[in-house]
């Protein structure tokens, strides 16, 4: 038998067991350009031969183990001030939760080290979100950030602003004392767009290259 390993995304580097990725500060609200850092449980299992079919599972398969938190934000109805879908959020905490990730990608169980960490993501939606009625049916937002399993004091805060088409606003700041984030969970957090102001956006555009 062999045994077989496997993470996401693809690592920047790779030295012995263990392996790096770039949480990066800049998102899109899906997770998506290598924010969502897995890795597998190891699995033995014997030679791999090729896939009948596509849609054929009845081989080796693997459990794979998301190592960050994700914030999944959404707008309560009723609660809009801007009138408009959230394009852009930005979030700011007191401890780091981007930059360079670094695991063991022989076991996922090993709580993976942040380097190079700044405390601030900017999230550029792919889908904007408008309100939603309850979490059943929510439009969410998702955010991956580096885990954090210490304990928040009653001056802690996550620092929140939004953008639409044309409103900036400001969210009132939202406690985070008493509250942990671990790897593999989820927390949803409301955005109430507070202190609303008109935004304004330039485009500039080369028409021509000279």
């Amino acid at each position: 038998t062999y045994t077989y390993l496997c993470c996401y995304p693809v690592p920047t580097s790779v030295s012995g067991t263990k392996v790096t990725f770039d949480l990066p500060a800049q998102q899109d609200g899906k997770a998506s350009g290598g924010a969502d850092i897995m890795i597998a449980d190891p699995v033995s299992y014997g030679p791999l031969g090729p896939i009948p079919e596509p849609d054929d599972h009845s081989t080796m398969s693997m459990r794979m183990n998301r190592m960050m938190h994700q914030f999944r934000f959404f707008l309560p109805e009723g609660q809009n001030m801007m009138g408009e879908p959230v394009q852009e959020i930005n979030m700011t905490m007191p401890q780091n939760i981007a930059g360079t990730v670094t695991a063991d990608f022989t076991d996922p169980t090993v709580a993976p080290t942040l380097s190079n960490g700044v405390n601030t993501i900017t999230t550029e939606l792919a889908e904007p979100i408008g309100e939603s009625a309850g979490l059943d049916d929510a439009e969410f937002a998702c955010v991956s950030v580096f885990p954090y399993d210490g304990t928040y004091t009653d001056s802690d805060y996550m620092q929140l602003s939004v953008y639409s088409q044309t409103y900036k606003a400001e969210i009132d700041p939202v406690s985070l004392s008493g509250r942990t984030f671990a790897a593999g969970h989820s927390t949803p957090v409301r955005i109430l767009p507070m202190s609303v102001q008109k935004f304004y956006r330039l485009t500039m555009k080369i028409g021509e290259n000279h």
